[in-house]
């Protein structure tokens, strides 16, 4: 970094050669620890994995070179497309830190949590150190990446504070939280035998387990919001089999998690004239399949497109989804 010729810093990482431009020389020993080359001189960094690229992209971030980390994940790791937890909610913690510098805005930092949230919704829980289900993925990446977050300063208070930004729950019957559903995986919070549970739940058919199975059907109170409040949806972490589709009271519910982050984003955007997108092309939508009334379209072409397509044929799911 400091008078290294630029055709010194490149090493073997994981088989790939890499050339990290403006980072030290890092290189794993047979022990896991690091060593960190900076003008010819050695340090040992200890208690660091560095395993392929997504190693270096977490490195770095613990040590705050955040423009490094981004360069490393834009050439190694299919930049803020990644659909890795990792590397998802590191450029969370990347993009806080722009924004505290006012170098991107709230509504950007918002979109890159919900894209984070839609990979995985349970590590803000490990993070915040919720109560949680347990789930490895989550797991892992607080604990390769929580320090990283104690270092920035606000970043953990700025996550807890962002879940609940409106209030604990929409201030409705459950209209909002049913709208959220059918986009996608909610994480909602619950009291249950005087404890607190956190659990995700959908009414979006794409994300139900078991979905193609010959015996699959939707429950009826699953198409339309019931005014009374009663919510039926599915569990996505158990089988079709084990009965994943659930009916609780909205009454019932004491948090709804960044429910209006996810309003707001453009992936679970909800609007009074469109809150459907089309299941083909993701535009907004302007009618239901007129059968089972569970599949938006944006137009007669993505209709037939999907009608016929060989591999998701709305032809056979269609019948599946009537049946109550």
């Amino acid at each position: 970094r400091k008078g290294v010729e630029e055709s010194m810093l490149h090493f073997l990482l994981d088989g790939n050669e890499i050339q990290p431009e403006t980072t030290p020389i890092m290189l794993q020993l047979d022990d896991g620890d690091i060593i960190e080359c900076i003008d010819r001189s050695t340090t040992v960094v200890p208690s660091v994995s560095l395993r392929g690229a997504i190693g270096l992209f977490q490195f770095l971030i613990s040590t705050e070179d955040y423009a490094g980390a981004e360069a490393v994940a834009n050439d190694r790791l299919g930049g803020r497309d990644s659909g890795d937890c990792n590397v998802a909610y590191g450029f969370v913690l990347i993009d806080y830190c722009k924004f505290k510098d006012g170098k991107t805005t709230a509504e950007l930092l918002d979109e890159t949590l919900v894209k984070a949230l839609t990979i995985n919704s349970l590590v803000p829980l490990h993070l915040l150190g919720d109560s949680s289900p347990p789930c490895a993925q989550a797991s892992g990446y607080v604990g390769d990446a929580k320090s990283s977050w104690e270092k920035v300063p606000g970043a953990i208070a700025w996550l807890r504070a962002t879940r609940s930004r409106k209030g604990l729950k929409p201030n409705d019957n459950g209209k909002v939280l049913f709208r959220l559903m059918k986009h996608g995986l909610v994480m909602v919070g619950m009291k249950k035998h005087g404890r607190m549970v956190h659990q995700e739940f959908t009414t979006n058919v794409c994300k139900m387990h078991g979905h193609m199975l010959e015996s699959f059907c939707l429950p009826q109170g699953m198409r339309l919001h019931d005014p009374n409040g009663e919510i039926v949806c599915h569990a996505p972490e158990t089988t079709y089999q084990d009965g994943s589709f659930q009916s609780f009271l909205y009454s019932s519910v004491r948090e709804v998690h960044f429910w209006d982050v996810l309003k707001k984003s453009r992936v679970f955007k909800l609007s009074t004239v469109a809150d459907e997108r089309c299941y083909v092309c993701h535009e907004p939508s302007q009618f239901l399949c007129t059968r089972c009334k569970v599949v938006s379209y944006c137009g007669k072409e993505c209709q037939r497109r999907h009608w016929r397509d060989d591999t998701r044929a709305h032809k056979i799911m269609c019948e599946k989804y009537i049946k109550t």
